[in-house]
């Protein structure tokens, strides 16, 4: 086995031989001796480690779908596979359940969806929601977080911080009232202007990295690398709470590469989407004549290299490039 984050070529030989041809990049090799595939298999899972035993219903078929419009969509397709006799034992829930996409919530052509879960348990049916690790930064859910001191992903310096100009350059330096679609409704002086700690207060002086995902809002991104431990308790703790609201038996973490929408794009594509507001994305150094674009220069040495957890600047550079 080779752990390699750049971009590499494999070819098989008579020999027999491995040719691997990679473009730069760390190589780790691992041998496993074997001698026999099951013996390979065995030393593979004693260096990486087992899996976990999935439950047994999560075995069987499930029934997923991104784009319902609201509950009663789901639930009739749901119901007309169930009435055609199609074998399935889960449902799943895709972000479409939630308040405008924000985690541990339930949208308002949802409400029903809770009392559901409980009449699909009565039919040893079993509900699967979908959760995304890009958490708005203006909610409950967030602000529980700074509280139990759990950690995001941040930049390594505070000038590297997106503030009120960068998060809108549009309206910098003007009164335009921010969140108003009119036409151009100002405030009356400039003192009365939103800066970037009265659009997103809990952020306010840290340097927690914001980006744009589902959410209506600026999003932060969990870093479940933490050390201390209060990210991941956190993050359960806001399962476990969801959970008191909506009775579901297992959960789908999307979006965790991580992603994030339109880095460095003048024009995202969400820009064009009439569902997402045009909120503006995430910035990273990209050319040499900023001071921190070494990180990503050739993009290949720290691509995905967060992943790896080695050191919070190939963190941070990796997800620049997402």
């Amino acid at each position: 086995m080779v752990d390699l984050y750049c971009n590499k070529e494999v070819t098989t030989a008579p020999g027999p031989t491995l040719i691997y041809r990679t473009i730069g990049g760390n190589l780790d090799i691992y041998f496993f001796p074997g001698p026999t595939p099951e013996e390979v298999t065995q030393q593979y899972l004693a260096l990486i480690g087992t899996p976990i035993l999935p439950a047994y219903w999560a075995l069987g078929f499930q029934i997923s779908r991104w784009g319902y419009k609201n509950f009663a969509e789901m639930k009739e397709v749901v119901e007309r596979n169930i009435r055609a006799g199609i074998p399935f034992d889960t449902v799943v829930g895709d972000i479409d359940y939630m308040d405008r996409y924000k985690d541990f919530t339930i949208g308002e052509d949802w409400k029903a969806f809770p009392a559901y879960v409980d009449k699909l348990h009565s039919q040893g049916m079993r509900v699967v929601l979908m959760f995304d690790p890009a958490v708005q930064v203006n909610y409950a859910p967030f602000e529980r977080a700074i509280q139990s001191k759990a950690r995001f992903v941040e930049w390594e310096r505070y000038d590297q911080v997106m503030n009120a100009s960068s998060l809108y350059p549009l309206v910098n330096g003007t009164k335009i009232m921010l969140g108003v679609k009119a036409r151009f409704v100002e405030w009356e002086r400039h003192d009365q202007v939103m800066n970037s700690s009265s659009l997103y207060p809990l952020v306010d002086g840290t340097k927690i990295m914001l980006g744009v995902v589902w959410p209506d809002n600026h999003t932060a991104f969990p870093d479940f690398l933490d050390p201390s431990g209060n990210t991941a308790k956190w993050w359960t703790d806001e399962l476990v709470r969801f959970r008191k609201t909506i009775a579901y038996d297992g959960i789908w973490i999307d979006m965790n590469e991580p992603a994030n929408f339109g880095t460095n794009e003048k024009h995202p594509w969400y820009f064009d989407d009439d569902d997402h507001p045009n909120i503006e994305p995430l910035k990273c150094p990209t050319n040499e004549s900023s001071e921190d674009a070494y990180w990503d220069m050739p993009p290949y040495k720290t691509h995905n290299v967060w992943a790896f957890g080695k050191v919070c600047a190939f963190f941070i550079a990796g997800f620049c490039r997402v």
